[in-house]
């Protein structure tokens, strides 16, 4: 509990010993020197959270005043220090060595938990990575909110031990990923990240989650194909009977596949066989889109033709439109086919479509430096001769003579005849007028209740057809409704 301070040449240790001193006891040609020592207390802090001595420690000499050591505990206020573990018995923040009654004092903190109601992600974690970079909690950081309100709230920040884990959602598959993306190719993922919080003692108290949405950059930097690719115009497109191999380097080393048609993780887009050259088309593979060229040969083309679809209107007289909105089908003479053509531009149509004039007529576009007439027909409804629907139906009936009745509830394609030979269908639906068509929709349905020649009437841009349809007699061979019904 003492510490030497220094030599008096005086018994009542008030002159140190120094020069001065020495001259002054010379008199006596002898010096007798007296050790002076200074009462040293001793200030112990025990954490009472944990039942632990602090390692930090203070002395306090005669005269002297010290501020008491202030620990900071995470998730913990400390409410002072006490000479008993009671804490009944305060001690103030500056004291000094006469207020010790031991040459040994040990003090007791006091601690309130701060209970923890919320945890908060805030700040941004870290989106981009590279091939196989370890999680980066990036700029976050957690505020906390605690259930006592007298307590303010914390901004703490995160390190890696406080996330307990990184979740990564691909095609509805979760797997933990800690600290580790292990992708190989670009692609955007959504995640979940897991941040827990512990008391001193090592004890999770709190948790929360933030998704986010992170990329990972492939390792990946060029690929190439084992062989050019050449289609024959008009061509299927397909490239899995081409034989052609994608191959790549990455980490794992010189890597390799066949391409495919229409798979998860390689399909084709914007290739065409329809237009004669080279072009490029976009690959996506591994979620990269990349592109390579393709060639297309020439053809022998002869003719063309505008198609007629009984899902859409034909060319109607002084109904402006162009051969851009039409399927146009070619012929090539050489591999004696019509072939949709996928390529046309603007710049390619030499004459377009002339609705002026009824009847067969013809457009001329460019193919490859050739000059191609497309056939087209141009129909003024007045020129129709018959509607007819080339379906033949069964009267409809149930065994116990019950007779089914089916009145504009069926679809039906009707055949328009011109007076010239020349024909076009459409597609007509009783629903059509419910969902807004009002440029073709049915008056009357069909009708099977009874046997005979019968007529529909349809409404079709402009006019009302008489739409000529047959139904046949007897009882028809079917299951309806769990009975066995019988052909007659």
């Amino acid at each position: 509990g003492y510490t030497f301070d220094c030599w008096c040449i005086d018994q009542e240790l008030t002159k140190p010993y120094t020069t001065e001193t020495v001259v002054e006891a010379n008199n006596y040609n002898e010096v007798y020197l007296y050790p002076r020592w200074t009462s040293v207390k001793m200030v112990y802090y025990y954490n009472t959270i944990d039942a632990t001595f602090d390692k930090t420690r203070d002395t306090i000499s005669v005269g002297e005043r010290i501020t008491l050591y202030q620990p900071n505990i995470q998730f913990y206020q400390f409410d002072g220090w006490f000479y008993d573990s009671a804490y009944t018995q305060p001690v103030p923040n500056r004291i000094s060595n006469d207020m010790l009654k031991n040459e040994v004092t040990v003090l007791y903190g006091k601690f309130t938990f701060k209970e923890i109601d919320s945890l908060t992600s805030i700040g941004k974690i870290k989106t981009e990575y590279e091939y196989g970079e370890e999680f980066d909690v990036g700029t976050a950081k957690l505020l906390v909110h605690y259930v006592d309100e007298q307590f303010e709230d914390e901004v703490i920040d995160i390190t890696n031990d406080m996330v307990e884990g990184f979740y990564s959602q691909d095609n509805g598959y979760s797997s933990s990923t800690r600290y580790e993306q292990e992708k190989d190719y670009d692609r955007a993922f959504y995640g979940t990240v897991y941040f827990c919080v512990f008391d001193h003692t090592g004890t999770q108290i709190a948790k929360t989650s933030s998704g986010i949405y992170y990329k990972v950059k492939s390792d990946i930097e060029t690929f190439a194909l084992n062989k050019d690719l050449v289609f024959e115009f008009g061509e299927d497109e397909s490239i899995a009977n081409k034989g052609v191999v994608i191959s790549w380097t990455s980490k794992q080393g010189e890597m390799s596949e066949s391409l495919s048609d229409g798979t998860n993780k390689n399909y084709r887009s914007n290739l065409s066989t329809g237009k004669i050259g080279t072009y490029t088309f976009s690959l996506r593979f591994h979620y990269r889109t990349i592109e390579f060229e393709y060639t297309v040969n020439e053809a022998n083309i002869t003719s063309g033709y505008v198609e007629k679809s009984s899902s859409s209107a034909p060319i109607l007289l002084n109904n402006e439109t162009s051969l851009m909105e039409q399927d146009i089908y070619l012929h090539n003479a050489d591999a004696g086919e019509n072939i949709l053509y996928t390529g046309l531009t603007e710049n390619d149509i030499i004459e377009d479509i002339d609705t002026s004039i009824a009847g067969e007529q013809f457009a001329k576009i460019n193919v490859n430096g050739y000059e191609v007439n497309i056939r087209y027909y141009v129909v003024d409804l007045e020129n129709v001769k018959s509607v007819t629907i080339p379906t033949v139906y069964y009267q409809d009936g149930y065994i116990g003579g019950l007779i089914g009745s089916y009145i504009d509830e069926r679809t039906f394609t009707a055949v328009f005849t011109m007076e010239d030979g020349e024909t076009f269908e459409h597609h007509f639906s009783p629903l059509y007028i419910t969902i807004g068509q009002p440029d073709f929709y049915v008056i009357t349905g069909i009708d099977t209740t009874t046997a005979g020649t019968k007529y529909a009437k349809v409404y079709y841009y402009g006019y009302e057809f008489d739409v000529e349809y047959t139904v046949k007699g007897g009882i028809h061979t079917g299951i309806i409704n769990g009975d066995i019904s019988i052909n007659n």
